[in-house]
């Protein structure tokens, strides 16, 4: 992850609950791996919209 982030390489990484692995996957790998992610307005590759849990809970107009 440091190698990737000193050459501005986007990445994604997950660890487990007891943090015992780690996953890190550069853009082009996640499809590949069938990772799929989405960060809203900022990255995506679900090819749709997922909605945020508010909208899911039918409360996407509160304040």
């Amino acid at each position: 992850m440091d190698d990737l982030s000193l050459r501005k390489v986007p990445y994604f990484f997950m660890i487990d609950f007891l943090a015992s692995q780690v996953e890190v996957f550069q853009e082009n790998e996640l499809e590949a791996a069938g990772v799929l992610v989405d960060f809203g307005n900022s990255f995506s590759n679900t090819g749709k919209e997922i909605p945020s849990l508010g909208q899911r809970a039918g409360m996407e107009n509160l304040s």
